[in-house]
């Protein structure tokens, strides 16, 4: 006959007085059967203080070994994904003046216009050129032409459709005289047509390497823009509240006491066409120098800082920051100005300061620099090794001078009289002054007067570059991501706006440097580039002294930036609609 469990449970509670014997008999008599769940929750009451902690012990350690199998079976399927949201706070040196990528003429207008304006094409992490507004470009007839198949579904900030007639309209714009774009030599010639929806065809009659990197330029609305007089657009108001059509539109900014502006507020733009950007917001803030940027970032007011020269290297937090050391084709080199110092006309005298220069300890003055040779990094076509100008040689730059008939009185070399002697020209500022001593001390040791003519960066500019205000001039340079030195050694661009800042010419660079520009074949172009680092070591119409990466700092709360070369500081916000503040679990 079965007991029910309810009446054992009742028997444990009401024992009789001859216990173990009746529990004996009342379990020897009972049939096993697999208790309720109401019946548990007695068990509690049957077991002793130690039977209770054994059994809780057992269940927590069943409990910890499942979750650990769960978490061995799932966590390799898991990982921290970006979901929206965050403020990403940034110092730069400067202020906007033209947000306006087709008029933007500094560090800070490009930085605004790249994150508000989008082109036909861009650059990405690499460096390489892909299409941007533009889902697919190819070259025809020897790539003197570009046809462009534009997107579909693109919108400026303002809601409006971005179309064909926006890319023309821009084009044009450039070409206008009137709106005096700095890129309007760049595009002279060019004709752009749309012979069927959503494509582009842009010509020339000349091919060059860098015909397609012009448009990279950032595409304005017609719709806006379209009413404006060219002559006046420099005061229009949308130079400052811009609408483009980036990952990112303008806000709102705020202005200090002196009317300047004192920082830019961004948000993220919803329908752009890569998807909306994670960052919620970008502020950007201006500052009139490096050193009110570092020390933004070093009392955490900001989250990152645009670029940190040399000089301020030091005082990057040592915590809680990225430093990014970015490739960039930036030189310090000397350019030599034969119409202010006659003696400088002579190829021996050029040749001499060059011999006498040792650019190792030159670099070694400077953080994170090296020496360089030529304006070619590595990657470009130009770029070559095995092809070295004369080396530093103080005895070899003696003899130059000596050949070339010049006398050495005293301390200090002579010719008809009169001694050689060379004024150079540098920023005021410390770096440049000490490379500038360094470059004096061997001047003198080979036997060369040098007067050193430091100039306020402020006045720089209008007081020297333009007016060619110098003899020898110290300075840095950025060439293009192509690597074609055109423009700051051919002899069409000595005087401004061109960009070269010597006055040599030589017709065997001139030369080389056209083929260069219209050479299909890489092999061509290296040899046209080869032919030109021979003459410019020969020749000598400048010195290149060394190259130092771009250092951009930001804060370890940002993630997802992937910098590794620039052309332009603004090359840093490739792929910034990938940064991301936060995160959650997610499936891979």
């Amino acid at each position: 006959m079965a007991i029910p469990l309810n009446a054992v449970l009742k028997f444990f509670r009401h024992p009789p007085k001859s216990e173990d014997l009746d529990k004996k008999l009342v379990l020897s008599g009972a049939r096993l059967r697999l208790p309720k769940f109401t019946q548990l929750r007695h068990l509690p009451t049957l077991l002793s203080a130690k039977e209770r902690w054994v059994l809780q012990g057992a269940a927590a350690f069943f409990i910890i070994i499942v979750a650990a199998g769960l978490s061995r079976l799932i966590t390799p399927h898991l990982e921290r994904v970006p979901k929206p949201g965050g403020v990403y706070r940034e110092a730069l040196v400067g202020s906007p003046r033209f947000v306006n990528p087709i008029l933007a003429g500094s560090d800070v207008d490009r930085d605004l216009s790249r994150l508000i304006y989008s082109g036909l094409l861009m650059y990405n992490s690499k460096g390489e050129l892909t299409g941007d507004l533009a889902e697919s470009f190819t070259a025809e007839d020897g790539g003197r032409t570009l046809k462009f198949i534009l997107r579909d579904n693109l919108f400026f900030h303002d809601g409006e459709r971005l179309e064909v007639d926006d890319i023309i309209f821009t084009v044009k714009s450039i070409q206008n005289p009137a709106w005096r774009s700095p890129l309007w030599r760049s595009f002279e010639g060019i004709e752009i047509s749309s012979p069927e929806p959503n494509v582009i065809l842009v010509k020339t009659a000349t091919f060059t390497n860098s015909f397609a990197n012009l448009f990279t330029v950032g595409i304005i609305p017609k719709h806006i823009w379209e009413n404006a007089d060219p002559k006046e657009a420099p005061l229009a108001v949308w130079n400052l509240k811009p609408v483009g059509s980036g990952p990112f539109q303008f806000s709102s900014f705020l202005k200090s006491r002196d009317g300047s502006i004192r920082s830019y507020q961004l948000a993220r733009f919803t329908r752009y066409y890569k998807g909306a950007p994670y960052i919620e917001e970008l502020v950007l803030y201006f500052f009139p120098d490096f050193e009110g940027a570092v020390n933004a970032v070093r009392e955490h007011t900001v989250l990152g800082v645009s670029f940190v020269p040399e000089r301020m290297r030091g005082r990057i937090p040592s915590t809680g920051v990225a430093v990014i050391k970015a490739d960039i084709p930036r030189f310090v080199g000397l350019f030599f100005q034969d119409r202010r110092a006659p003696a400088l006309r002579e190829k021996a005298v050029r040749q001499a300061l060059s011999r006498a220069l040792d650019r190792g300890a030159i670099a070694a003055l400077v953080p994170d620099a090296q020496p360089e040779t030529a304006p070619f990094v590595e990657g470009q076509i130009g770029y070559a090794r095995t092809l070295l100008p004369p080396a530093y040689d103080l005895a070899e730059a003696a003899r130059l001078l000596k050949e070339a008939g010049w006398k050495k009185e005293g301390a200090v070399w002579k010719k008809d009289q009169k001694p050689l002697a060379v004024r150079l020209t540098v920023q005021d500022e410390p770096i440049q002054l000490t490379v500038a001593d360094a470059l004096r001390s061997a001047w003198k040791k080979l036997g060369v007067e040098v007067t050193l003519e430091a100039v306020h960066k402020g006045a720089f500019e209008q007081g020297v570059l333009r007016t060619r205000a110098y003899e020898v001039l110290l300075f840095s340079f950025v060439e293009g991501r192509d690597g074609d030195p055109y423009s700051f050694w051919h002899s069409t661009q000595i005087d401004h706006p061109g960009l070269n800042l010597s006055s040599l010419r030589v017709r065997g660079i001139d030369i080389a440097l056209e083929q260069a520009r219209l050479a299909t074949d890489p092999e061509e172009r290296l040899d046209r580039y080869l032919e030109f680092q021979k003459l410019f070591y020969e020749e000598a119409p400048g010195v290149i002294l060394y190259r130092s990466p771009y250092v951009y700092v930001i804060s370890k709360k940002v993630r997802g930036v992937d910098v590794k070369n620039v052309a332009l500081p603004a090359d840093r916000f490739v792929g910034v609609h990938q940064w991301y503040m936060r995160s959650r679990l997610g499936w891979r």
